[in-house]
């Protein structure tokens, strides 16, 4: 996981296509902007069940392999069991 400060106003770009920026920041609650194109899904985590939580956690862990291991590993058991990681994945294919 990346950790970055930013101050009131300051941005974050990821992909050259979405950009989160801190609007507010009162007491422990953050208040962010972010613009980003429409097909691209954004959601509170609380949100997520934790199933397609779960999904989530696994393509990260799936694509932060190197090559050698992914070329090694067989991910098809972990690919059949959520509907979310087969769309993550043919998604970032």
């Amino acid at each position: 996981m990346l950790v970055l400060s930013r101050k009131r106003e300051e941005s974050i770009v990821i992909n050259e296509n979405i950009v989160i920026k801190i609007i507010e920041v009162k007491g422990n609650k953050v208040r962010l902007g972010i613009e980003a194109p429409q097909d691209v899904k954004i959601m509170r985590s609380e949100l997520i069940g934790p199933r397609e939580d779960l999904a989530i956690s696994q393509y990260q862990e799936l694509h932060s392999l190197s090559f050698e291991e992914q070329s090694t590993s067989n991910d098809s058991d972990v690919r059949q069991s959520s509907p979310l990681l087969n769309r993550l994945i043919a998604q970032a294919g």
